[in-house]
């Protein structure tokens, strides 16, 4: 069940990383044992959640400002914010709450994301062409966060 490469060492299964996994596998199986599909589901959406880039859209995007990062590098829209991850190692290079957001727009070719706050501001611009579905992605969240904000006031 486990792939090769987790228990191979030097091309040969190794039994004592075999056992290794069993051993943690079957302590993991111990700690949901009994669990009905629901919980389990429920446990699984939890752990997930905090996630940084958990239901992230990823776009494919060039950037010239960030001298020490990628380009192009991935940026993800998901209900907390903008998060900027390098496509091969996938960790997090910048993470922009909406909070944390002014403004944002697009041309044909650009996306472009005001960052920071009313005295301080830096504007990141991506080329790409996906720039109006990203807009629109960010548009939507935004006015859900708003809306739900209204509705926690009113019910409060």
């Amino acid at each position: 069940v486990l792939p090769r490469s987790v228990i191979e060492k030097k091309g040969k299964i190794n039994d004592l990383l075999v056992s290794e996994w069993e051993q943690k596998i079957l302590a993991k199986y111990m700690k949901i044992n009994g669990f009905s599909s629901l919980e389990a589901k429920l446990n699984y959406l939890d752990y997930v959640q905090e996630w940084t880039f958990y239901g992230c859209t990823f776009f494919s995007v060039e950037q010239r400002q960030f001298k020490d990062y990628p380009s192009p590098l991935l940026l993800g829209i998901n209900c907390e914010g903008v998060v900027l991850l390098h496509p091969e190692k996938k960790n997090v290079l910048e993470n922009y709450s909406y909070t944390d957001i002014v403004t944002w727009g697009h041309s044909d070719e650009k996306f472009i994301l005001v960052v920071g706050n009313i005295v301080q501001q830096r504007k990141l611009i991506f080329k790409t062409t996906e720039g109006k579905i990203m807009n629109h992605l960010i548009h939507d969240y935004v006015k859900y966060k708003v809306k739900n904000k209204e509705v926690v006031k009113i019910n409060a």
